[in-house]
């Protein structure tokens, strides 16, 4: 008879936050041969390499890349001249959230707009990861260092190419990289850049200033 291994997930009625974290912690791993079958208290990495665990960023690593982008939590808007508005439109907004127990940053780009997107940041190690949501449906990484070998203004942070996610095309267009410039407490920039067939071009530059 062939051996099925599967998870059980032993949580009933998940109606609390305290009982949807306590399912985190209850999988069981259950192998079943025919109608006998036998639990045991771990969760399977049979089928796969265990995760890979990297070294927490140590303080002044952390304050220096993810505690510069949580300070920009608040409401945001565009930064535009009356030419620009003129030609563009009424300035967009953006909303920044900490959440995640502090351990992420959301930044929900043009909120109730039909071109709504979302960037979420957090530390991996000693990289600040930037994962975008983009509104085409592709989701590029991109992760920035304090000592990446090259020469950054001290008021910026650079975020580099990593991966992009479901790119259901090579001629389809993503966002492969963004240099986040904090002018002061109540103004900073976004400068992207565009990555297509293998070619890098000038994106969007973004001026933001407090609401």
């Amino acid at each position: 008879m062939k051996t099925r291994i599967f998870t059980v997930i032993a949580v009933t009625g998940l109606t609390t936050v305290a009982s949807l974290l306590a399912a985190c912690a209850a999988h069981r791993h259950v192998e079943c041969d025919g109608d006998e079958c036998e639990r045991a208290d771990y969760v399977d990495h049979a089928h796969g390499d265990a995760p890979e665990v990297t070294k927490a960023a140590d303080p002044a690593t952390r304050a220096a890349l993810f505690g510069r982008v949580a300070k920009l939590e608040g409401e945001w808007i565009m930064d535009m001249t009356a030419e620009e508005i003129a030609q563009q439109g009424p300035p967009q907004t953006s909303i920044i959230k900490v959440t995640s127990g502090g351990s992420i940053v959301r930044d929900i780009m043009f909120p109730g707009s039909e071109h709504e997107m979302t960037n979420v940041y957090h530390m991996d190690g000693d990289e600040l990861v930037m994962t975008h949501y983009c509104a085409i449906g592709n989701q590029p990484r991109m992760e920035a260092e304090l000592n990446d070998g090259h020469n950054h203004a001290a008021n910026e942070i650079h975020f580099q190419f990593d991966e992009v996610s479901n790119l259901t095309s090579a001629d389809q267009g993503y966002m492969g990289e963004v240099v986040l410039t904090f002018v002061d407490d109540n103004h900073y920039m976004q400068t992207w850049k565009h990555f297509q067939g293998g070619k890098v071009t000038s994106g969007p530059v973004m001026k933001w200033k407090r609401k």
